[in-house]
């Protein structure tokens, strides 16, 4: 979900991965986009789980638990460090590092941000959520992707809650029709669509 913090607008393009009612009639919803080097990605059905520590901290516990699951290897980045312990790998920041590791993930481990959500649903990868303590718009997404089946959330990690992610990574994505997915294509349409009505249309070309 994005947030709108300006009033007065003669438009609003909401982008959102679920059907939600709008307040106001100048409001329209529109799918998530995502960069061009994510679409270029191709999405592999891969072995390895996906980590990505938002603040960096707890590693040792953090190993403790994953640990626990040594039939299940996990990429690890948040830590900026490279070294292997049994079934923890951890990488250096990367961003083509990330994303080979994002496309070729069997799921992903974060928090709730609205961009890595998209890149996730775009590259049809199921995700566990753990959103920032505080941050509405994280807890607002993460309990989205669980009703919608697309993963689940969880307000720590924890054994009980990765055994629970491992078997819904064998149940298939939904194909929920509420569910907007990630279609570039679609929301250039929307925001032309959108300049077209101002007082003087503006026409644009969509960056590639």
């Amino acid at each position: 979900m994005t947030e709108c913090h300006y009033i007065g607008a003669v438009a609003y393009i909401i982008l959102n991965f679920f059907e939600s009612p709008l307040r106001i009639d100048s409001a329209v919803l529109a799918p998530p986009i995502v960069r061009p080097v994510v679409t270029a990605l191709k999405a592999e059905p891969g072995e390895h789980i996906l980590l990505y520590s938002t603040t960096g901290t707890g590693r040792d516990k953090l190993q403790e638990v994953l640990q626990k699951f040594a039939a299940q290897k996990f990429y690890i980045y948040g830590f900026d460090e490279d070294a292997e312990y049994e079934n923890c790998i951890f990488k250096k920041r990367s961003t083509d590092g990330f994303l080979t590791d994002l496309a070729g993930a069997r799921g992903v481990i974060a928090s709730a941000g609205f961009s890595l959500i998209s890149e996730c649903m775009y590259l049809k990868k199921k995700m566990l959520l753990l959103p920032l303590a505080g941050q509405y718009e994280q807890i607002i997404n993460a309990h989205y992707i669980q009703k919608l089946g697309l993963g689940i959330s969880a307000e720590k990690l924890d054994e009980p809650i990765i055994a629970r992610f491992l078997e819904e990574l064998d149940k298939p994505m939904p194909g929920d029709e509420s569910i907007f997915w990630p279609d570039n294509d679609k929301f250039f349409g929307i925001l032309q669509n959108e300049l077209k009505k101002l007082e003087t249309p503006i026409s644009i070309e969509r960056p590639r």
